[in-house]
């Protein structure tokens, strides 16, 4: 992929210098031309009409420069919402395993009868099956 954009760069450019050439040679030319002749008339109109493609070519690239840059906007500001969602999931996620293994903790505790917290008789409480 990129072989394709350096060469279309590389192609660009030569055609660029290649125009740029071109009116270079046709101002010249038409120094020494009287302003009411065929030939003034004709350098004047392939000069506008160079001019008019020179135009549209740069308008082309910046609206690809657009378009290039607007794709990497919306691949960052994707990426950007995965690492948020990422970031909110193990906002969650991880005190739950925090709690999970805090309150195994205590189950174990309380089965040996080792430590008895009022925390863990109310959640042992909870736990049971009420009618």
């Amino acid at each position: 992929m990129r072989d394709i954009f350096r060469r279309v760069f590389i192609m660009d450019k030569k055609v660029n210098d290649l125009m740029d050439e071109e009116l270079t040679i046709l101002m010249k030319a038409l120094e020494g031309e009287p302003t009411d002749s065929e030939k003034y008339k004709a350098i004047t109109e392939r000069i506008e009409t160079l001019s008019k493609v020179a135009n549209e070519r740069a308008k082309t690239m910046n609206d690809i420069d657009i378009k290039n840059k607007d794709s990497k906007r919306y691949w960052i500001d994707k990426t950007l919402d995965g690492v948020k969602l990422g970031v909110e999931i193990t906002g969650i996620v991880a005190p739950l395993l925090f709690y999970k293994k805090w309150m195994m903790l205590g189950f174990k505790w309380e089965e040996e009868g080792s430590i008895t917290s009022q925390t863990f008789k109310q959640l042992i409480g909870k736990f049971k099956p009420h009618k």
